[in-house]
C-alpha cells in the first residue's frame, strides 16, 4: 500500500528543490546586474578638453565586456521568466545622459574661452553655411535613422543593420559629417549585440538550425564592412558546430545506455540535428536505425 505521506514528501522535496535554483539564479542575476552597474559607472571615458567638455563615452573594450554580461542577464532572465530585457539598456543611457554634452553647450564653453564675437564670427561664416548646405542630408539620415529604429524594435535586425550601414555610408553633409557617420555606426553595434544575444539564445534552447538561419540571413555588405561583426559570426558558427559536434557524440552514447535505441530526448535531439545538417552520414544513418 502506497504511503500517502511519501507522496507529499515527494512533492515537498521536488519544490524546495525548485525553489532553491530559483533562489541560485535570482542571486546570479543581482550580482550581474552590480557588475554591470560597477562597470558603466567606473569605465566610463569623460574627455577633457581646455576649451570645452566633450560627452562621456565607453571604449569598444568595455561595451564587449557590457555585452557579454548583459547575454547573461537576458539567459537568466527568461530562465525567470522575466520581461525585462530594456534593463541594461535603461541603466547604460542613465549614465551616459549624466555626462551628456550638448553641442550648443559646447559653443557657449568656447565663447568664454576665445570671446563671444569670435564664435558668432565662425558660426556666421562657416558652420552655418555648413548646415545649410548639409540640410538636404541631414533630413535623408534622420529618416533613414528612424526607419532602421523602428526595424529594430520589430526585432528586424538584419535589415535595420542595413539601413543603419546605409544611413552611414551615405551622409555626404559637411556639417558634422563624422559625428553623423559616428551615430549610424554606434546604433548598428548595439544593434548586432541584440542580434548576437537572440542567435545565442536559440543556440541555448536548442534550435541550432534556427540560429544558424538567422547568421546566414546577416547581408553580406554588413560582414565586409565591419569585421569586428565578421569575427563574431565567425566565432558563433564554429561554437555552433563543436556544439552540434558534440550532440552527435551524445546521440550515440544515448543509443548505447538505452538499448540500442534513442530515448524520448535523445529523438528531439535527432530531429533538431537533422534540420540543422540534413545530409550529415551519420544523423540519417541514426534516423533510419530509429524506423
Amino acid at each position: 500500500m502506497t504511503d500517502p505521506h511519501s507522496n507529499k514528501l515527494n512533492i515537498s522535496t521536488e519544490k524546495t528543490s525548485k525553489d532553491n535554483i530559483l533562489d541560485t539564479l535570482e542571486k546570479q542575476l543581482n550580482s550581474l546586474k552590480q557588475q554591470y552597474i560597477d562597470i558603466l559607472k567606473k569605465q566610463i571615458i569623460i574627455p577633457k578638453r581646455k576649451t570645452y567638455k566633450i560627452s562621456g563615452y565607453f571604449t569598444a573594450e568595455v561595451l564587449n565586456e557590457l555585452y557579454l554580461i548583459e547575454n547573461k542577464i537576458a539567459i537568466i532572465n527568461k530562465e525567470l521568466g522575466k520581461d525585462d530585457h530594456t534593463w541594461c539598456s535603461t541603466k547604460k543611457h542613465e549614465i551616459l545622459k549624466r555626462y551628456h554634452q550638448p553641442r550648443s553647450k559646447h559653443l557657449f564653453q568656447v565663447a568664454w574661452k576665445i570671446g563671444l564675437p569670435v564664435i558668432i564670427l565662425l558660426w556666421g561664416l562657416g558652420t552655418l553655411c555648413s548646415y545649410i548646405s548639409s540640410k538636404d542630408a541631414i533630413d535623408k539620415f534622420k529618416y533613414s535613422m528612424n526607419v532602421a529604429k523602428s526595424l529594430e524594435s520589430q526585432e528586424n535586425f538584419n535589415e535595420a543593420m542595413t539601413t543603419y550601414q546605409k544611413a552611414k555610408d551615405e551622409y555626404d553633409g559637411s556639417f558634422n559629417n563624422s559625428s553623423y557617420k559616428h551615430e549610424a555606426k554606434e546604433h548598428m553595434i548595439i544593434c548586432f549585440n541584440m542580434f548576437k544575444t537572440k542567435c545565442e539564445s536559440l543556440i541555448v534552447d536548442e534550435h541550432y538550425n534556427e540560429a544558424k538561419l538567422q547568421m546566414h540571413s546577416l547581408h553580406q555588405e554588413i560582414i565586409n564592412k565591419n569585421p569586428k561583426i565578421a569575427e563574431d559570426i565567425k566565432s558563433i558558427t564554429d561554437r555552433l558546430s563543436d556544439i552540434v559536434s558534440e550532440k552527435k557524440e551524445q546521440l550515440i552514447l544515448n543509443i548505447f545506455t538505452n538499448g540500442g535505441h534513442l530515448d524520448v530526448e535523445g529523438k528531439k535531439s535527432l530531429a533538431e540535428l537533422l534540420k540543422f545538417a540534413p545530409d550529415d552520414y551519420w544523423l540519417i544513418f541514426i534516423k533510419n536505425k530509429e524506423k
